[in-house]
């Protein structure tokens, strides 16, 4: 442990980090990482855990915790506005005033050089207190930095040369360099085969049913036909509101819900669901007479649910005469 006097550090978390989430990181230190002597673990660093689970856990000694660390200048933690919070303040940046800047580590509450384990468990606690999508995102973006040892190493080090902001847009310039120069070095090589849009077979697996089917996922792999927009028209293609129940596949493996599907036509869909997507990715829909890969491109929370929509990668449609569109002229 970097400093066994800041019980913060012993456990992994900010000083910020709420009771019920430090609970969590205790159990995770103790049984998944098997920090506990009957598990394997070292005694005096089970003793030392337990010690600081006992200080930071209870409301007194945790207080006067964050007074010993902030008069050595370790912490601004938990520092009110009265006037001795302002010498409190005072005294705890004193040191490098970097120590307590915003970073993905805070936004879940756990140190920079947390184990992954904990990393997983501060996600989903977060991600089950937050309501916002947006604060969902951040949650989420702030976890894929952090769960990969490469990344989070060099945002790590970028932190301490940058800001918050300044480290994210190196690591982002830096990954679209790689990026390039792993394109120049493939030109040389054959063009990639194409993959499912949903699953990512690659090459596909094709299955010869009236319309071509990926053998991997059974997703459509005929992309939507082209139609020219009338004139005085908005839409490519008439739409039809339909209010009939769809499943929503999500990921591969695939995970389902159910959802009500608003509005269709040979170009584009939207539907209602209760269940809520932290992004916006590729789905696939079953039912109400179709199966289509959407890639979506909007999403709006009401009081009747969430609602998505997007635009058709590939479709089969049960009919296609009629309610959609012409097949033949």
């Amino acid at each position: 442990m970097d400093n066994r006097r800041n019980y913060y550090r012993v456990l992994r978390v900010q000083p910020e980090a709420p009771s019920a989430l430090i609970k969590r990181v205790y159990r995770v230190l103790m049984q998944q990482l098997k920090l506990h002597p009957d598990l394997g673990g070292d005694t005096g660093n089970a003793a030392l855990i337990n010690e600081a689970y006992r200080t930071i856990t209870h409301p007194v000694s945790r207080a006067a915790h964050d007074l010993a660390l902030a008069e050595q200048g370790l912490s601004a933690a938990r520092i009110g506005s009265g006037p001795l919070d302002s010498y409190l303040r005072h005294a705890a940046t004193a040191r490098h005033n970097n120590i307590n800047r915003r970073h993905y580590g805070r936004i879940l509450s756990l140190q920079l050089d947390a184990e992954s384990q904990l990393l997983a468990g501060a996600h989903a606690w977060v991600m089950s207190q937050t309501q916002s999508p947006t604060q969902q995102l951040l949650v989420d973006r702030a976890y894929k930095v952090l769960v990969d040892p490469d990344t989070r190493a060099r945002y790590t080090e970028l932190l301490t040369q940058h800001s918050h902001n300044g480290a994210l847009a190196m690591l982002k310039r830096e990954a679209e360099g790689a990026e390039e120069s792993r394109s120049e070095q493939d030109t040389s090589h054959a063009p990639e085969a194409p993959a499912c849009p949903f699953c990512a077979a690659t090459p596909i697996p094709v299955v010869s049913a009236p319309e071509p089917l990926c053998g991997r996922c059974a997703s459509p792999l005929r992309p939507p036909p082209e139609f020219s927009r009338p004139p005085g028209r908005r839409r490519r293609a008439t739409r039809l509101r339909k209010g009939d129940t769809i499943a929503v596949s999500t990921g591969w493996p695939a995970r389902q819900f159910a959802a009500v599907l608003l509005d269709a036509s040979p170009v584009g869909v939207s539907f209602l669901s209760n269940a809520m997507l932290h992004h916006l990715p590729v789905v696939r829909l079953d039912g109400a007479g179709l199966s289509a890969v959407v890639a979506l491109t909007h999403g709006i929370t009401s009081r009747t649910g969430n609602r998505y929509g997007g635009h058709i990668l590939t479709a089969r449609f049960e009919n296609t005469t009629g309610t959609f569109f012409q097949a033949s002229a």
